[in-house]
């Protein structure tokens, strides 16, 4: 059977929950059926044990490093990019036809997509609430160019129902096919990098350890989360937050830890290809965003057991419960959250029951079924 040829457009290859299922994506796809190239924004090194680096071809849209001639080929496909249609940016700096492409995150990927040829089926994914927050107007020279790009598809993605609602509120003008896959987790994975052995400092006797994971972004909203335990630091509860991720954010957070004389209470453990045993080795995952799709480190929390609190975001309710079933949504506000996790920490035996209600819901997520959806999507593409 000859294979079908499949371009995967990313931005970056590591150091976020996109990231993290793209990593899922590549190590399950059928290379029986597909030839996969994956595109990133910058020249990236494929590690071997996330990517299967002998079944896929790599390339990458701009260059790295400080060289003259990298910096005036940079500048000129940027002007490119900005001034020209995506059609133009494409058939100058891309060129390569394949049967499907996928752009597997919004923004830059999707108008890099856009501008393949007619013949190419497209698939666009959207991973986060594009109503709410709508940080992708960056990658487009309108809200109007960003409509045509995704009325070029022929299939999109959202990782959520509600981030599909969201999408439709974002863009009624696009009348694309739209419809929801829930991202693939490998829970036995999961479960299985959790148990490798990590030195990690000791919590201290009587002390609530809170835990964090994500790029340094402003969605994340990690300085109200900063303001919150230094808020119930001063109210008399001992707790520490350990936080896991990289970003642009990050001199701005180290300044405001300073301010808030924190520097004994919160940890910056920067980006871990495996935080699993840095999540089984707290009590309480606590999401701060302004707005996601559908939360990667909500998922893994609940396959391996550990409570989620999270402001009220795109896909928190399916994850964690209409009536905070087996985690606790609170509205999307500094005030909410803390009083949330004011509640969970006034009361021990709420954090145990959610411990428990976090284990049952984690038995849900399965990766044969994501993936068995993602192949019938390709496939159905193909077709129509």
């Amino acid at each position: 059977m000859k294979k079908r040829r499949i371009a995967i457009f990313a931005e970056n290859l590591y150091g976020g929950g996109v990231e993290r299922i793209l990593q899922i994506v590549m190590r399950n796809l059928d290379y029986d059926r597909y030839a996969v190239t994956l595109y990133s924004q910058r020249p990236e090194v494929l590690q071997e044990d996330l990517f299967p680096t002998n079944k896929i071809e790599h390339r990458h849209i701009f260059d790295s490093g400080g060289g003259i001639c990298a910096k005036i080929k940079n500048k000129l496909k940027l002007l490119i990019y900005y001034h020209f249609s995506p059609r133009i940016f494409y058939r100058i700096f891309i060129r390569w036809s394949y049967d499907v492409g996928i752009a597997f995150i919004e923004g830059y990927a999707t108008r890099y997509l856009a501008g393949a040829p007619r013949r190419m089926k497209k698939i666009a994914w959207v991973h986060c609430d594009l109503h709410d927050y709508h940080w992708t107007q960056v990658a487009f020279h309108s809200e109007q160019d960003e409509a045509r790009c995704y009325q070029s598809m022929n299939q999109i993605v959202t990782v959520a129902r509600s981030a599909q609602k969201a999408f439709h509120r974002a863009f009624p003008q696009v009348t694309t096919p739209i419809s929801t896959i829930y991202n693939p987790i490998d829970s036995d994975e999961i479960r299985r990098l959790a148990g490798e052995e990590v030195p990690l400092p000791a919590k201290r006797q009587g002390v609530t350890r809170l835990v964090t994971a994500g790029r340094f972004s402003p969605q994340k909203k990690l300085d109200r989360l900063l303001r919150i335990v230094r808020q119930l630091i001063d109210e008399g509860f001992h707790i520490e937050l350990w936080m896991l991720g990289e970003g642009e954010l990050r001199p701005q957070l180290e300044q405001l830890i300073s301010q808030l004389r924190l520097e004994d209470v919160v940890t910056l453990w920067g980006f871990k290809e495996n935080p699993y045993p840095f999540l089984v080795a707290s009590d309480l995952y606590v999401g701060s965003s302004v707005a996601e799709g559908f939360c990667t480190a909500f998922t893994e929390c609940l396959i391996l057991g550990v409570p989620v609190i999270t402001t009220e975001v795109s896909g928190a309710r399916e994850q964690l419960g209409e009536h905070n079933e087996w985690g606790i949504i609170t509205a999307n506000d500094e005030q909410a959250l803390c009083e949330g996790i004011r509640n969970v920490l006034h009361n021990q035996h709420l954090l145990a029951h959610y411990r428990e209600q976090a284990a049952i819901r984690g038995r849900d997520f399965t990766l044969e079924a994501s993936m068995q959806a993602i192949h019938q999507l390709i496939d159905s593409t193909l077709l129509a």
